[in-house]
């Protein structure tokens, strides 16, 4: 009320005189800020709102803008600012937040005088000095009332120090001298006024600034083991960054805003460049504060949650909720904001420096999948929907790199590719998911650990013979004149696998000629393929090792009559997305059925499935009226009656159909690829 009431004397008075020029005005303001603390003694606690105070403080910060605005370098009102250390002692001021409400109200106006001005001095010792005591006055470890303008204010100069990194040096402090600085840097203000000559006898001004919990505890930099308590000069001497400090100690924020400039600050000062070293005194706490905060919200998330909401997750790391309604299921809360963190810890090492990004990849790879994603956690179907949503989102180099090295290391990948067949379809399903998601990223580097230095010599095929009883040095799937006849060999062979008999339907292998042309695209314009001439790697007489992954997944196809409809549709995805890859090797070992090979292929395994099930259905009355009434309800076109539903005989015809479509569309994917290697 005083306030308001002042600022309408104010303008009444301007209304009868011209405003004073602005020095003068400036002077004025400064001395009725200053008068408060003559007037006001300390047992009478005034909160700051009945004061005048933050209509004195708001003029100072206009005139100083004002000035700015019409000057091309410091007015006179900066110069005294700068040479009465004005902003040394609004930080006193906020140090001992008298009157209540004080700090709030200088960090807000110091924020914005770094956003605004510009004519700052910041290498002046009465600006860099007073800047580190503020820095040092922010500590989220604590909450309070006024973190969300101490945040403010740390993004702010964050924001200065990105745009103008050549003053980092003057943020870097060292233990050995910031006692002296936070004393003798401070300077008096008597030359203000006659009026004000006490000023610096208040124990306001002569109160040491007590160092915060935070810049106590939690550093950077290791603190020295032995300190010699009897002389400051034999002190730690160790560089220090205190505004990054100070930043992560909001990391953990329950305050949404706070948390997301938070981050927003830390993403500045890790894109700044390292002509400094601050990389060096940043990463060891940047990659661990990161790192920590990722594995305790992945514990958060409950076994319970379900895998099909997380999946369709969209978020980013400036979102703690996701996009969709999904938000008010079990666990989907837990995992939305674990999958921010995760996204934020991926544009770190995309935005940092190259040194703060190998910190956080390998403190990532250490603690988080190292621990996080143990023997036993790998067991939990939640946890693999987690990892397949990790993997699907990852986009910096060093993320994938990590991950990727993670994922083909024996012990992981074996108890992954164990899952397939386990008990729990549940799991199964989504470690299948999984795969499928890793071929479609298509990372050379894994794709060669999985599967394609196990073909590369060629030692699957019989050196003697191909399907036609001769020599054939031919790998590639090719249209020409004398091979005509052979394309229409593979498709037929791929569509004859399932007997006419027990066809669930008469459609061709046509109808899928256009999505998996649309898929093959898609599969090339994401890798650079070039092919392998046969003649440069002939076959080898080598004995031949399949590896673990193509072993698990012909095991797994062989196991379709005696798996549930939902985990075979999963895994025809994966013999899919294979399929389509451009290898050269790989389509012939998969899709040239022609060929002559000493071990079992795809071709096999489905022939073996295929006649199983044909054995097995013929037993069941009419059925293939039966068989044609599955089919329609899995395309949704009606329902089968109650008593098939709970007949054990409808897996058998389910996995017909899986098995009839499968090897239609491994057909329409070698017309296509035909057509393609021969355009």
């Amino acid at each position: 009320m005083l306030g308001r009431f002042s600022t309408a004397l104010q303008h009444a008075a301007d209304v009868l005189a011209p405003p004073p020029p602005l020095f003068e005005d400036f002077v004025y303001y400064w001395k009725k800020l200053m008068n408060h603390y003559l007037d006001v003694t300390k047992t009478k606690p005034t909160p700051i709102e009945l004061t005048n105070i933050p209509n004195h403080l708001e003029h100072l910060l206009e005139i100083l803008l004002k000035e700015g605005e019409t000057s091309d370098g410091a007015g006179p009102c900066m110069e005294y600012f700068l040479q009465h250390n004005l902003l040394d002692l609004l930080t006193t001021l906020a140090s001992t937040d008298d009157p209540p409400g004080m700090k709030q109200h200088v960090l807000q106006l110091v924020a914005k005088l770094l956003n605004q001005s510009k004519h700052i001095d910041y290498g002046h010792s009465s600006v860099y000095s007073a800047l580190q005591r503020l820095i040092g006055l922010c500590d989220g470890s604590t909450p309070t009332a006024s973190e969300s303008y101490e945040i403010q204010f740390l993004l702010s100069l964050s924001g200065i120090l990105r745009r103008n990194y050549q003053l980092v040096p003057v943020f870097i402090s060292h233990l050995s001298n910031e006692g002296e600085s936070s004393t003798e840097r401070r300077t008096s203000c008597s030359s203000t006024s006659s009026d004000a000559s006490s000023i610096p006898r208040n124990a306001l001004f002569t109160t040491p600034l007590v160092p915060s919990a935070r810049s106590c505890n939690v550093t950077l930099v290791p603190q020295p083991v032995t300190v010699c308590l009897g002389s400051s000069s034999q002190s730690d001497s160790h560089p220090q960054f205190p505004i990054a400090d100070a930043v992560l100690s909001y990391l953990d924020s329950p305050d949404t805003g706070v948390r997301l400039k938070a981050c927003q600050a830390l993403m500045l000062l890790v894109s700044l460049p390292d002509t400094t070293n601050t990389a060096s005194l940043i990463s060891p706490e940047v990659s661990l504060r990161l790192i920590s905060r990722l594995v305790l919200l992945f514990y958060t998330i409950p076994h319970s949650t379900d895998p099909s909401h997380v999946d369709e997750m969209h978020l980013s790391w400036g979102l703690d909720i996701p996009t969709n309604d999904c938000t008010g299921c079990n666990g989907c809360k837990q995992a939305a904001t674990f999958l921010s963190w995760f996204d934020y810890c991926d544009q770190v090492m995309i935005e940092s420096n190259q040194n703060i990004a190998e910190a956080v990849s390998r403190r990532l790879s250490e603690s988080f999948l190292g621990q996080a994603f143990n023997t036993l956690a790998l067991h939990k179907p939640i946890n693999l929907t987690m990892l397949t949503k990790c993997f699907k989102m990852a986009s910096s180099p060093l993320l994938n790199d990590a991950l990727n090295e993670w994922l083909t290391s024996d012990t992981i990948l074996n108890i992954l590719l164990e899952n397939w067949s386990s008990q729990d379809t549940d799991l199964a399903i989504e470690t299948l998911r999984f795969f499928e998601l890793i071929l479609e990223k298509s990372s050379d580097y894994v794709l060669d650990c999985l599967i394609c230095r196990y073909l590369n010599d060629r030692s699957f095929l019989n050196s003697y013979t191909s399907g036609s009883g001769v020599v054939s040095e031919d790998c590639n799937l090719e249209i020409n004149g004398e091979s005509e006849s052979e394309i229409h060999v593979i498709i037929k062979r791929w569509t004859n696998i399932v007997p006419k008999e027990i066809q669930s339907c008469n459609c061709g292998y046509e109808e899928y000629i256009g999505e998996s042309m649309r898929q093959y695209q898609a599969v090339l314009s994401k890798v650079e393929f070039q092919q392998n001439a046969a003649q440069d790697v002939p076959s080898s007489d080598a004995e031949f090792n399949e590896g673990p992954f193509l072993s698990a997944l012909f095991t797994a196809l062989s196991n379709i009559p005696k798996q549930a409809y939902e985990l075979n549709l999963e895994l025809t995805g994966i013999v899919s997305r294979l399929a389509l890859r451009p290898e050269t090797y790989l389509t012939e070992y998969l899709l040239n059925n022609t060929k002559q090979l000493k071990v079992r292929s795809l071709y096999s395994v489905l022939m073996g499935v295929a006649a199983e099930l044909g054995n097995c259905i013929t037993q069941f009355p009419d059925y293939q009226q039966t068989l044609a009434d599955v089919r329609a309800t899995l395309l949704g076109r009606s329902m089968v009656s109650l008593e098939l539903k709970t007949d054990p005989w409808i897996v058998t015809f389910e996995s017909i159909v899986v098995v009839e479509e499968l090897c239609k569309e491994l057909a329409a994917i070698s017309y296509v690829k035909l057509k393609a290697n021969n355009a």
